[in-house]
């Protein structure tokens, strides 16, 4: 609201079926992670495809996941042709708790039609970008799936510069 943007939160787990989720309760919320069976240290949440939510058209969808990524874009097939920008985590070690390769995920991306950016920080702690793709084989690397060509990215980013 501060920043006049119209944004819209979901209580809801993602993932590639309408079904339930079983979600570690970590105390550090930004490492909770779907887990393989229900335990008293799991709470139980609804989980539905992006497909579902037959949102009309998305600028900028944030998918953090801790390794669930791929199962969000399978079920997101019909979405994504909406969709013009993706933020994602790419990390191996999350990917393979959950039977994906970092490969999978950019694949679908690719065959959605996005173009692959890396995001890095300079010394300064500002964004600056990675075109085309060169992943640097760290944990948790983040990139930008997006439909901007490569002019209309780094004036995106540049702008992003600008404001901080």
């Amino acid at each position: 609201q501060r920043n006049k943007l119209d944004i819209q939160t979901l209580n809801i787990a993602l993932g590639s079926s309408n079904s339930v989720a079983h979600i570690s309760n970590k105390h550090a919320d930004d490492m909770n992670q779907v887990a393989k069976e229900p335990s008293k240290k799991t709470i139980q949440v609804h989980s539905k495809t992006l497909d579902s939510q037959n949102e009309e058209r998305i600028f900028l969808l944030k998918i953090d996941v801790e390794g669930m990524e791929k199962a969000v874009l399978e079920g997101a097939h019909s979405t994504l042709s909406r969709v013009e920008n993706i933020i994602l985590e790419v990390d191996s070690v999350n990917y393979e708790r959950y039977g994906a390769t970092v490969s999978e995920v950019l694949e679908l991306l690719v065959k959605s039609g996005f173009k692959l950016i890396g995001i890095e920080q300079d010394c300064c702690g500002k964004p600056s970008l990675n075109y085309p793709l060169k992943l640097l084989g760290i944990r948790g690397e983040n990139i930008i799936a997006t439909r901007m060509t490569e002019e209309e990215a780094v004036m995106f980013i540049q702008g992003i510069n600008c404001q901080n």
